[in-house]
């Protein structure tokens, strides 16, 4: 795999304390068991073995493994029911059931183009307490005499429950052609129906179908069987909740070893191979709703996909699955609950290769060198940085023929105040009087009457490439809330830091983002909200044949404004952008973490559907919510984004065959972790994520759970293995990397695939100047040895990012 050093999660307090000399002590690799010795011992009490009561006891929930009819199923359990921990269950204190847990599918009827599969399962045989667990055997037999034996492990693993299994064909008969093997866990009450369950799996599916795009995986739940690829889960993972009881168990794959040996695309339908390695997450229907896992993959309604094991004599594979019961009042905690404890067993790799000092260097040389000025008569010089670059364009720029050249967004894509800012920013702290001209054009221009004539600014600008002597124009496009509110941010950023540092020029560049941000604060909806797309008239962007993407009269993008709401209040002390930012508060946290409990919308060019970015700004959102008011709902609602944010990015790694696309594949070898998927309805993925960094650290500041402490760092490194960091690829910049790319199908492609968006260095850049602002550094496992009271004194001097302390 890419990442040469590594060390888990998990780990990170204690390599910081030992020091880098002996990291090697922190980065061994666990594996799966090939015996019981690999597994750990179950804690004194925990495997429960008498009369009438064969159970594995975790915390408050055991699993209990019961004689009924003619084998063994499992039961899980919630021990506060009983009087006594060892005490046999009643009916009614069975939670959910693994009522046939030796699952078996078989293809049959194997044609070139064509198979059918045949489900079949059966009870355990034989269990037997062990000093990890339990082991538990079956034998499962098809209609055509094959049979498959299965030898499953169960042990506690940081707390919770796992399970280890080995399935070994131990006969064959005669037209049977593959097999896979299945494990669920699931309702006790076969009359249930889908509609009274919630659901999750990471980067699929939050809760329920509403805000999904038709046809997009998990829209439809009324189905015998929901299965999706593993790879397209940022964790594969997939709970289920009974909304009655409150009560839910998720499967999570455990230490996923995903491979598919190059086999481009993963193999197709009615594959038998041994080297593809690779699962599926997801439910089932028949005999009551339950979460399942499929090895190998199975990919069904959606694309039909079945990959078997070779059906011959001695063929076998095994996995690893946390089973991870809760019970919360609502969703939303069921979920926070279960992807940090499915995070704490996975314990990802992270890649100690990266240098976050370097990263920013590497990003600022992509921008200092891709500046273009267009200076229409000696006018106000429209200045910026492409829209894109082809990743391996030489040295010697020309007009970027394939990729859409210069043309300039405020934010979201472009970014182009950020960016500006960024330049300002390092020309003055090393010198570099052209680099600081760069930074000052561009934020003179955005502040320019022509951007800003209006009551908003547009979000895009193009300039007249063509001429040197007619001015450019803004695109006939609506003005995003979020590209509003992200090129404000970045004129914010310039404002704050030129004032902490006695830099002068920013009067006109205050001036613009103090016009825009009082028409924000005086024309908010009556109920708190904002719209997501307006003219810059101030009215709300509506046309008869505006594509699916734009939907401007939504009032689910509210989050986005929230920060910026917050930050303007610490920046100017006027009371109507706090009460602006309390009142976008209340409406976001009543109308999408209470009654959603999901986030929408946060790509202008996705259609206004659940996705990452919509979870990321949310986080911003009640994060910034909270530090204003200290009211504690608004920090349960922020861990709750936090955790839907990270949901989207890959926590495991794998390889991915390069295709046509071979000679720029940074993801040959690996590096996938800490790449990102984008949102419900496709698997396009980017490294977007790689903004969240700083805002994980300020959660572990505000909560004091190293979770956030360790993802923090994850971020913090395994976000950049996209890029050719190491200069091993040979991209035009070691800070390029591709954008809008799908890998989860294990082919690199996509429309991004080849080309870096200016977004994709500003999401680097970001949360290391804010670290450094904040804290004086911007290595998490630097700042891991200080002590909580330390940082958290940083962080209340430096607020949301709006406090001018220096005048």
């Amino acid at each position: 795999m890419k990442m040469k050093r590594w060390v888990r999660v998990g780990s990170l307090a204690l390599c910081c304390a030992l020091g880098a000399s002996l990291l090697a002590a922190c980065t061994q690799n666990d594996g799966k068991p090939e015996d019981d010795a690999a597994l750990p011992a179950a804690p004194e009490g925990a495997v429960i073995d008498k009369e009438g009561v064969n159970a594995l006891l975790s915390g408050g929930y055991r699993l209990d493994f019961v004689e009924e009819g003619n084998g063994y199923l499992v039961r899980l359990v919630d021990v506060s029911r009983l009087s006594n921990a060892d005490e046999a269950a009643a009916q009614e204190d069975i939670l959910f059931e693994a009522a046939a847990p030796a699952g078996v599918t078989v293809m049959v009827n194997k044609t070139l183009m064509s198979h059918s599969a045949v489900d079949v399962s059966a009870k355990y045989e034989q269990i037997s307490a062990q000093k990890y667990g339990y082991l538990c055997t079956a034998t499962v037999s098809t209609e055509n005499g094959s049979q498959i034996a299965f030898s499953d492990r169960y042990y506690l693993q940081d707390g919770t429950f796992a399970l280890a299994r080995r399935a070994e064909v131990v006969a064959v008969g005669q037209g049977d052609f593959g097999f896979q093997t299945v494990y669920s866990f699931g309702s006790t009450d076969p009359q249930k129906q889908h509609t009274e369950f919630d659901y999750f799996i990471p980067s699929i599916l939050y809760k329920d179908s509403r805000d999904m795009a038709a046809g997009a995986p998990g829209s439809n739940l009324g189905v015998a069987k929901m299965y999706v690829k593993e790879t397209r889960t940022g964790l594969p993972l997939s709970m289920l909740r009974d909304k009655d009881t409150g009560y839910s168990v998720a499967l999570a794959h455990l230490e996923s070893e995903i491979d598919v040996n190059g086999t481009l695309y993963g193999g197709s339908d009615g594959y038998a191979d041994n080297d593809l390695q690779y699962g599926s997450i997801g439910y089932s229907s028949e005999g009551g709703m339950a979460v399942d896992f499929c090895y190998p993959c199975a990919e069904v309604p959606l694309n039909n996909l079945r990959i078997y094991s070779e059906m011959t004599k001695g063929s076998s594979h095994e996995y690893k699955l946390s089973i991870l019961p809760d019970h919360q009042d609502s969703y939303a905690k069921s979920m926070t609950n279960t992807f940090k404890a499915a995070f704490v067993a996975e314990s990802p790799e992270v890649a100690t290769d990266v240098d976050i000092d370097a990263i920013y260097d590497d990003n600022i040389e992509v921008f200092t060198n891709t500046y273009k000025e267009f200076d229409v008569n000696g006018s106000i010089v429209e200045a910026g940085v492409p829209f894109s670059l082809d990743l391996t364009t030489p040295d010697t720029y020309g007009d970027w023929s394939s990729s859409q050249g210069y043309s300039f967004q405020f934010g979201f894509i472009g970014q182009q105040t950020s960016i500006a800012f960024n330049l300002l920013r390092t020309g003055i702290e090393t010198k570099n009087a052209v680099m600081e001209d760069q930074g000052r054009t561009m934020l003179n221009f955005w502040s320019s009457s022509k951007v800003m004539s209006d009551n908003l600014p547009p979000s895009w600008w193009d300039p007249n490439n063509g001429s040197s002597t007619i001015p450019g124009t803004a695109r006939y496009y609506p003005s995003f809330l979020r590209c509003v509110v992200d090129g404000l941010e970045g004129m914010l950023d310039a404002c704050v830091w030129a004032r902490n540092n006695g830099v002068s020029g920013y009067e006109a560049w205050e001036s613009a983002l103090l016009k825009v941000g009082s028409w924000l604060a005086d024309n908010q909806n009556d109920d708190g909200s904002y719209y997501r797309a307006y003219r810059t008239n101030g009215t709300v962007w509506q046309e008869a044949n505006d594509p699916a993407t734009y939907q401007g009269d939504s009032k689910l993008n509210t989050p986005v404004a929230i920060r910026l709401l917050v930050r303007l209040y610490e920046y100017t002390g006027e009371e109507k952008y706090r009460t602006a930012a309390e009142r976008a508060a209340e409406f976001s946290y009543n109308n999408l973490y209470l009654d959603r409990e999901k986030y929408v919308g946060g790509t202008p060019d996705n259609p206004n559907t659940v996705d990452k970015e919509a979870a990321i700004y949310a986080l911003y959102g009640f994060d910034a919510a909270y530090e204003l008011t200290g009211e504690e709902k608004y920090l349960d609602a922020a861990e709750h984004a936090a955790v839907s944010a990270l949901s989207w990015v890959y926590c495991y790694d794998f390889a991915v065959p390069g295709g046509v696309n071979e000679d720029i594949n940074t993801f040959h070898d690996g590096g996938v972790s800490g790449f990102s998927l984008i949102a419900t309805g496709h698997s396009g993925a980017d490294n977007y994520s790689a903004v969240l960094y700083y805002e994980f650290f300020k959660m572990y500041l505000h909560t004091g759970d190293t979770f956030y402490r360790d993802a923090a760092y994850f971020l913090q490194q395994n976000t950049k293995l996209s890029s050719d960091y190491n200069g091993e690829i040979g991209y035009a910049f070691k800070a390029l990397c591709p954008e809008a790319t799908g890998v989860a199908d294990f082919s690199l492609g996509g429309s991004g695939a080849k080309l870096w968006l200016v977004w994709c260095g500003v999401v680097n850049i970001q949360p290391i100047g804010y670290m450094r602002d904040t804290f004086g550094n911007a290595d998490v496992s630097a700042l891991s040895s200080q002590s909580l009271e330390q940082l958290r004194t940083q962080l209340d001097a430096y607020g949301s990012g709006g406090i001018v302390n220096a005048e």
